[in-house]
C-alpha cells in the first residue's frame, strides 16, 4: 500500500559535494539540500526529494522523474534507494519520508527507532545527570559534604523510564485488545503505535529534567505540573478515540488511570532524584567534654 504524503519545497538544485549513486534504469540517487535522499535528474544538476518522483506533478526540468518506464508500476518499477518499507512489509514509503518525525507507515516502524528509544535515552542521562548536579550545587560550600557521583543513577532512571515506556504500553494494548473484543471501537491501535506515543510523550521531559537543576521546590513543581499537563494532554486526547465507543464508566476510568500512571511517573523522578534526602550527608557532631566524662563513668 503506496502512502504519499506532502513535502516542504523542493530543492532544485543538488547540494554541494552531493554524493551521486547508481540506480535502476538509469535513475541516480542524491542527497537533497535537507540533508534527505533524492532522485538526481536527467540535467545532473536538480536534485528533487524522493517522494515527488512519480507523484503526477513534472519536479524535474524535463519531466523525467513522471517518466513512464519510471512509473509504469509502482513501486515495483521504482529504483530501490527511493524505497523504505515499512513493519508490515507490504506497506511502503518514499525514503526521504523516513525518520522525518511523522507516522508515515502508520505504525511507527519508520521512526521507532531514533524516536521513542532516543528520547528515552536521553531522558534516562537528563534525570541522572541533572539529579547529581542537583545534588551537588545545593551543598557546595559545605565544608562537611564531600561529593561523590551516583552513578545508580543511570541504572535506576533507566529501569524506571524503559519499564514505564514499554510495560504500560503493553498492558494498555492488551486491554484494549481485550475491549474490542466486547465493543467495536471505530479508532484502534497497534501495539507499536502505542509504543510511539508514550515514547514521544516523554519528550517534554528532557528539557523539565535540566531545569530541575534550579533548587527551588516551587519551580521544580510549576515545571513537573507544565510538563505533566502537556504530556498527559497528549496521551488522553490520543486514546480517547480508542475507548469512547466503550462504557462511558470504563472510559473514563481508563484515560483517568493513563494519566494517574503518568502523573506518578513524573512526581516519582521529581521526588526520588532531586527531593530526596541524603543520606551520605549527615551532619557530624563533636562530643564536649562533659558528654566524654559522663561516657567514661557510664563504662
Amino acid at each position: 500500500m503506496n502512502k504519499i504524503f506532502a513535502q516542504g519545497d523542493v530543492n532544485l538544485k543538488a547540494a554541494a559535494g552531493t554524493r551521486v549513486l547508481p540506480g535502476g534504469e538509469g535513475a541516480q540517487a542524491c542527497v537533497t539540500l535537507t540533508n534527505r535522499t533524492g532522485f538526481l535528474c536527467h540535467d545532473q544538476r536538480s536534485c528533487i526529494p524522493a517522494s515527488r518522483v512519480c507523484d503526477g506533478l513534472r519536479t524535474c526540468p524535463h519531466g523525467d522523474d513522471e517518466d513512464e518506464s519510471l512509473c509504469q508500476d509502482v513501486p515495483q518499477s521504482l529504483p530501490s534507494f527511493l524505497l523504505a518499507h515499512c513493519g508490515d512489509r507490504a506497506s511502503w514509503i518514499y525514503s526521504d519520508q523516513k525518520c522525518d518525525g511523522i507516522n508515515n507507515c502508520g505504525d511507527c516502524s519508520d521512526e521507532l527507532s531514533p524516536g521513542p528509544f532516543w528520547i528515552c535515552a536521553t531522558l534516562v542521562f537528563a534525570i541522572a545527570i541533572s539529579g547529581n548536579l542537583s545534588n551537588f550545587l545545593i551543598h557546595l560550600g559545605e565544608k562537611t559534604y564531600h561529593y561523590v557521583p551516583e552513578f545508580r543513577k543511570v541504572s535506576i532512571a533507566a529501569t524506571i523510564i524503559y519499564a514505564y515506556a514499554w510495560l504500560v504500553p503493553l498492558a494498555l494494548w492488551g486491554f484494549l485488545m481485550w475491549r474490542n473484543s466486547k465493543v467495536m471501537n471505530i479508532v484502534s491501535y497497534s501495539f507499536l503505535e502505542i509504543v510511539c506515543v508514550y515514547g514521544y510523550s516523554l519528550f517534554i521531559y528532557i528539557p523539565t529534567a535540566i531545569l530541575w537543576i534550579i533548587p527551588q521546590k516551587a519551580v521544580r513543581w510549576i515545571l513537573v505540573m507544565i510538563a505533566l499537563g502537556i504530556s498527559g494532554s497528549v496521551l488522553a486526547m490520543t486514546f480517547w478515540p480508542a475507548v469512547r465507543e466503550d462504557n462511558r464508566r470504563i472510559a473514563l476510568a481508563t484515560i483517568v488511570t493513563i494519566v494517574l500512571l503518568h502523573m506518578l511517573l513524573s512526581v516519582g523522578c521529581l521526588a526520588y532524584f532531586f527531593d530526596a534526602p541524603e543520606m551520605d550527608h549527615l551532619p557530624t557532631t563533636t562530643a564536649t567534654p562533659n558528654q566524654t566524662v559522663a561516657a567514661a563513668k557510664s563504662s
